[in-house]
């Protein structure tokens, strides 16, 4: 897993004709950011990708961006992976470019960032390369540690008052001592979670549904687990067990046949390292995942179901022509998905692009025809990073970022009227 840069922040503008219902629009130029302290069309290479200054504002290999929106104004949480941090603004609305973070989680200081965490010397309540985020509809955050193979919920952060924040909940570990892959078992279970690979850290997707049952992408077992609300209260034991497997049989399942790479019947059943995932407003699942596609699951959910479709994979039709490596149906490594409306949005990580497409209710049959291929998948309707649908070069090929490219941006997040989205090579 290579580790990322930067931060951007993007607008979203609505707009609407006379004659059709409102539309939501994309706006590709950012309009603020935190993680560096200029915003410009060419910026140097010092302002563009300056090494840490580590103090308290800047940021390395962010992986993902949560947003608390139970209290006014919204709290803005980034997972500052490769600086084993969580960085908190206190008005996700409002900051300037440059502003301090008001917050430091898993570190001492704005100063430090090493490794945390079980074992470590310095800070054991500590974080080692955090790379998934969610907040609960109390304001409670939950933090994947990925270095650790656990998640850690920070009871709402700013209400507390210590210099280093409590640890209320523990998932993926029996104590606050463990931080082996699986806890060290030859078996996984509904208990455990892989983050981390030796020195790989893999990005984590998590999300609550409406009832509050959390969602994680279990990346290094191939699966996404829910973990019901029951098991999260105020008064959890660590080590809550997950109710529902996604991607997999059962629990105890982990790995991939052969025949997954080859045969297209499996390719709604399994999954391949999950990364983001995300709600649509009527309840379906989007996880993406590193086999290049993204999976749609429709509810009633049941452990071991089919996802109903999916996207990034293109068919050729009967003696057609081989598809192209890069166009709107294809997908390259994305690493997140969120939704304006009812509009999904892809983070084509590897494509260095954001794709959008229209609501799932108005996706083509599986059997029709997009142009010389099947609608197996669904074809973009707009991208934003690139000149065309035929490209993916990082930066749009320029040495340095402009306010309209991206760089393997990695997930993003909305609030009220922007996009927030980390993008990580820049």
């Amino acid at each position: 897993m290579t580790f990322f840069k930067s931060f951007f922040l993007c607008s979203v503008l609505v707009a609407a004709a006379q004659t059709v219902a409102a539309q939501t629009q994309f706006n590709p130029y950012p309009s603020r950011m935190v993680g560096q302290p200029l915003l410009q069309q060419i910026p140097s290479a010092v302002t563009a990708v300056a090494p840490n200054l580590v103090e308290g504002r800047e940021l390395s290999s962010p992986q993902a961006v949560a947003v608390d929106t139970s209290v006014t104004p919204p709290i803005l949480y980034v997972a500052d992976t490769g600086n084993n941090r969580v960085l908190a603004w206190k008005n996700a609305s409002s900051f300037k470019n440059g502003d301090f973070a008001d917050l430091v989680i898993g570190q001492r200081d704005k100063y430090s960032t090493s490794f945390n965490g079980p074992g470590s010397t310095i800070l054991t309540s500590g974080l080692g390369g955090p790379s998934g985020l969610a907040v609960d509809k109390s304001g409670n955050l939950y933090v994947a540690d990925a270095g650790n193979n656990r998640i850690v919920r920070y009871k709402t952060p700013f209400q507390q008052t210590g210099q280093l924040l409590a640890i209320d909940l523990i998932i993926g570990q029996k104590d606050s001592s463990g931080r082996s892959a699986n806890e060290g078992l030859a078996v996984a279970s509904a208990k455990t979670l892989v983050f981390s690979s030796g020195s790989n850290l893999f990005v984590i997707g998590m999300n609550f549904d409406g009832s509050g049952n959390l969602y994680v992408s279990d990346a290094g077992n191939n699966r996404v687990l829910r973990f019901p609300a029951s098991a999260l209260g105020s008064n959890a034991s660590n080590e809550p067990a997950a109710d529902l497997v996604l991607g997999q049989v059962d629990f105890a399942t982990t790995k991939l046949p052969q025949q997954f790479f080859t045969d297209l019947s499996l390719q709604k059943t399994l999954l391949d390292g999950p990364a983001g995932l995300a709600f649509s407003p009527a309840g379906l699942l989007f996880v993406t995942d590193s086999a290049s596609r993204v999976l749609v699951y429709a509810p009633p959910f049941a452990s071991g179901m089919n996802a109903s479709r999916v996207m990034g994979v293109v068919l050729p039709q009967q003696n057609g022509p081989p598809p192209p490596a890069i166009s709107e149906q294809t997908l390259f490594g994305p690493n997140g998905v969120f939704f304006v409306g009812d509009i999904p949005y892809v983070v084509d990580t590897s494509n260095s692009r954001i794709v959008e497409y229209d609501p799932y209710s108005q996706w083509p049959l599986e059997t029709a025809t997009c142009g010389n291929y099947l609608c197996y998948s669904p074809p973009g309707r707009k991208q934003y990073g690139q000149v065309d649908f035929a490209t993916g070069t990082p930066n749009r090929g320029q040495p340095q970022p402009s306010d309209d490219s991206f760089s393997f941006p990695v997930s993003a997040v909305v609030v009220g009227n922007d996009v927030i989205i980390a993008d990580g090579g820049n």
